[in-house]
């Protein structure tokens, strides 16, 4: 036996400012199943919504101030789980975000005709272990958050590896391995 249920697709201002656009739980007339939600801040969030609490679910997508991300959010409709981003300055990101946060994956910075990338783990947006990579540079360190030191570990620059220490400010040790 089916139950034959009324799907309403109509644009909808919430209280708190949030704009719905699409098609509405019939269960919940404040939560959207499919479409765009705008917050009073300007993000938007398009794609597929949690019946019972209204958040975007997996393969959503998020656009914030030029920025793009697609991928898993959490009931606070933070960036949480597998996703990636795209950034407006090029920047891009693939990994595991927790609480809006990259802590785990890929970080592509352009950098004029090249790029840096760095593969490895985060905290606050700041590298803390993993794998640099530029043009010419493999570096894997531990990255130090103090105000001066930026690294210690392996440098290998393609014409022979060397071990690196990573000093403050524009001092660096190179030892011949």
């Amino acid at each position: 036996m089916f139950t034959r249920r009324a799907v309403r697709f109509c644009t909808r201002r919430l209280p708190s400012g949030l704009l719905l656009d699409g098609t509405f739980n019939p269960k919940h007339p404040d939560f959207l199943l499919e479409g765009c939600a705008t917050t009073p801040d300007g993000r938007v969030f398009r794609g597929h919504f949690d019946a019972e609490r209204g958040f975007p679910l997996g393969g959503s997508e998020l656009e914030d101030d030029g920025d793009l991300y697609r991928g898993s959010f959490n009931a606070q409709w933070q960036r949480h789980g597998d996703g990636e981003a795209w950034l407006a300055d090029g920047t891009y990101y693939k990994g595991r975000f927790c609480e809006d946060e990259l802590v785990e994956g890929v970080v592509r910075i352009p950098n004029g005709t090249t790029e840096t990338v760095f593969e490895g783990l985060l905290r606050d947006e700041a590298f803390v272990r993993g794998t640099l990579t530029q043009h010419d540079l493999h570096t894997r360190a531990s990255f130090l958050t103090t105000n001066h030191t930026v690294a210690e570990g392996f440098a290998l620059p393609r014409e022979r590896s060397r071990r690196a220490r990573f000093l403050p400010a524009s001092c660096m040790e190179l030892v011949a391995r």
